[in-house]
């Protein structure tokens, strides 16, 4: 598993992280955002959204509503927000696969199981932190992002 860590000084940086990655996503990956409220994980989930080309105005926090599905970007996107989930097994009952095999799964919050399976290209685990010098990303990849992790560091440069 490869690590790195990347300095976002403002949310100008974050946006502008979430924008570069979109272009290294395949479909199957999953992206675990975490980190504790306000370090920046639905700031990052939003840039995202809209770099892979949604034409919703509105991105709205799926806090409430568990997912929110985006089907008209490059590739399909299931953003989840797992903080309310009060047992993993409950993702089951979201309709995942399809995402977890064509698509990008988002998870904000996740839970340990949604990680790197037979069914998932990679995982990407994103650890957004609040630092004295603005925000951090702590990187660690599993599966096929290992291939594309020189692609993610040169991102953080």
């Amino acid at each position: 598993m490869g690590k790195f860590e990347c300095n976002l000084p403002n949310e100008a940086a974050t946006v502008q992280l979430a924008e570069r990655l979109a272009d290294t996503v395949q479909a199957g990956d999953v992206i675990r955002l975490e980190g504790d409220l306000g370090a920046g994980k639905s700031t990052f989930a939003r840039a995202f959204i809209r770099a892979m080309g949604t034409q919703s105005q509105h991105i709205p926090s799926p806090t409430y509503t568990i997912m929110q599905v985006y089907d008209d970007t490059k590739l399909p996107v299931a953003h989840l927000d797992c903080y309310r989930l009060d047992d993993p097994e409950e993702l089951a009952f979201l309709g995942l696969e399809d995402y977890l095999q064509t698509g990008i799964v988002m998870a904000e919050w996740p839970p340990a199981p949604l990680q790197h399976t037979e069914k998932t290209a990679g995982t990407l685990t994103i650890q957004l932190g609040i630092v004295e010098s603005g925000r951090s990303a702590n990187f660690s990849v599993i599966g096929t992002w290992e291939d594309r992790l020189p692609a993610l560091e040169i991102i953080c440069r």
